[in-house]
């Protein structure tokens, strides 16, 4: 593994002993690059296939509780695993160049479809979690269990401006579908996560979202069957969504774009 450990004055020193042994348990190839980030919400990943390196983004905060985010970080080193087996498109969402000149109004409207793409394919968290699975079990169980307290605080305080948006709803479903994929057989399977403060719209997509994220097949870790997977998935949310989109992978240099047809 060839660590580049850099940028925005981050001191080597303070990346934790357990996040480099984590890394070397998953055998990453690429170089690795851990940058402080004010602007993100906890860790964000970057994989770039042409430089063969990885740029996890992460909040400052994080270093002052380690226990509670290592779930977030190992989570960002699974994608960066799934990026150099499978293919970056597993952590990263990149587009045909012609998209890069657009302006005006066609530009508004592919950072609208942009939008949806995301949402669409934000279950890449369900094969990621997977592989994280494999090699730390026990941070399943407290990445449910956390989320669950998370959205329980939420709903007493009455936040229904984020209760109701759609990546929180992706949330619970992801959630809600990995107690089931993880848990279904166990005798101490986590609590779920109580909804009756959602109205029953919400909660019909949020049980067919999870219902469909559950049964994801497990990646082959080969890459023309898993990148075929992951558009039929994203394809598949789509419609469950409603969106007025239809993405598509295709090949542009070394790496898997996304691209909308008209």
């Amino acid at each position: 593994m060839r660590e580049r450990y850099k940028e925005n004055d981050f001191d080597v020193a303070q990346i934790p002993d357990e996040w480099k042994k984590a890394e070397l348990k998953l055998q990453l190839e690429w170089s690795l690059c851990y940058q402080q980030r004010k602007d993100i919400e906890t860790c964000k990943i970057i994989s770039d296939p042409e430089e063969e390196n990885h740029i996890i983004l992460i909040r400052p905060e994080v270093f002052n509780n380690l226990d509670l985010y290592r779930i977030d970080v190992f989570h960002e080193l699974c994608h960066a695993k799934l990026s150099e087996v499978v293919s970056p498109a597993f952590s990263t969402l990149y587009f045909k160049k012609e998209y890069g000149k657009l302006d005006g109004e066609a530009k508004k409207e592919f950072q609208r479809m942009a939008q949806m793409l995301y949402l669409a394919w934000a279950h890449v968290d369900i094969w990621v979690n997977d592989l994280r699975h494999e090699n730390w079990p026990e941070l399943t169980r407290q990445d449910i269990e956390s989320f669950r307290k998370n959205v329980e605080k939420l709903s007493v305080g009455n936040f229904p401006e984020i209760l109701g948006n759609l990546q929180t709803i992706i949330g619970i479903a992801i959630n809600k579908a990995e107690t089931n994929r993880h848990f279904s057989h166990s005798k101490k399977k986590p609590k779920p996560l109580n909804m009756n403060f959602l109205d029953r719209k919400t909660m019909d997509l949020i049980n067919k979202l999870a219902k469909y994220y559950e049964t994801l097949p497990k990646l082959k870790m080969e890459e023309s069957e898993d990148i075929a997977m992951l558009e039929n998935s994203v394809q598949k949310v789509v419609n469950i969504f409603g969106f007025s989109i239809k993405p598509t992978l295709t090949r542009e240099d070394k790496r898997s774009v996304w691209s909308f047809e008209k």
